[in-house]
């Protein structure tokens, strides 16, 4: 396999893998993106209004990822990086200004299950 192709496969396993946790943990359904890897394209689908990044590698960037996030989102989302190195745990990233729209807005998807 070549490393362009390990790569994606990574990042793949790591959206699966952190839609998952995210479910299992906020109990708000989540998937794998369809348009993932497309520019604009969610990583992973929720059905929360926020803009979920998926970063699955050793070497992190916040504000790089912050800035994808943001970009990609559209004016009502909250943008969140989910990262996650190997053989660490999964960690959460929100801009602290955007914490009250991201309480609000687990709060709504928590009450529309």
């Amino acid at each position: 396999m070549t490393k362009g192709k390990s790569i994606n496969l990574k990042g793949k396993n790591g959206q699966r893998d952190a839609a998952k946790q995210w479910e299992k943990i906020t109990g708000i359904k989540a998937k794998n993106g369809a348009q993932s890897g497309v520019k604009g394209g969610m990583d992973i689908e929720s059905d929360i209004n926020a803009r979920l990044e998926v970063k699955r590698c050793e070497t992190f960037y916040v504000y790089k990822a912050m800035d994808q996030a943001d970009e990609d989102c559209s004016k009502n989302e909250v943008p969140v990086v989910m990262h996650r190195a190997n053989y660490r745990p999964w960690v959460v990233c929100i801009k602290l200004k955007d914490i009250p729209k991201f309480v609000k807005a687990y709060n709504d998807a928590k009450l529309s299950e």
